[in-house]
């Protein structure tokens, strides 16, 4: 399925948001392994659709969270970004691609990764790496990110969200 076509069902049809993921990325990708796993939170209703092992090894995980607030282009960045990191931290990712949504349907699509120092790790920053889609905005700009993007290692995802 083309990009376009997956942001207009995943903005207009109603249809599962985890079956939208599933599908648009075990196309874009043979290597991507879907999974059904619902995370505890407190905040927010998560679920893991699935991982991808890229060519450079890098561990990335994809997941879909439903927020109990309406999401809008200039909220709760930071506090997404925080459940994004929690999430992260307890699993075996090198990086996850969250879908953040509300019940209007209204999307923050955020690529958080962690940076390798020794041993220790240092998350993405929270302002960058993130696209907003609605039915009120155009999203041409995410369209043409994904449709470029060959979705083999981690530096291709990067550049995909760093607009």
């Amino acid at each position: 399925m083309k990009t376009e076509e997956f942001v207009n069902r995943l903005l207009y049809s109603g249809e599962s948001v985890r079956e939208l993921l599933t599908q648009y990325f075990q196309e874009r990708n043979p290597n991507f392994y879907p999974e059904e796993v619902n995370i505890d939170d407190e905040q927010s209703s998560v679920s893991k659709v699935g991982t991808l092992t890229l060519e450079d090894n890098a561990v990335v995980h994809f997941y879909c969270v439903q927020l109990n607030e309406i999401l809008s282009e200039r909220t709760s960045k930071k506090r997404q970004y925080e459940i994004a990191k929690r999430i992260l931290s307890r699993e075996f990712a090198d990086a996850g691609i969250f879908f953040f949504y509300d019940d209007n349907r209204n999307f923050r699509i955020s690529l958080v990764y962690k940076e390798y120092y020794g041993v220790r790790e240092k998350y993405s920053h929270y302002k960058r790496f993130t696209f907003f889609l609605s039915k009120d905005k155009p999203y041409k700009t995410f369209v043409l990110q994904m449709e470029k993007n060959n979705w083999r290692k981690l530096s291709d995802k990067k550049k995909a969200f760093s607009v």
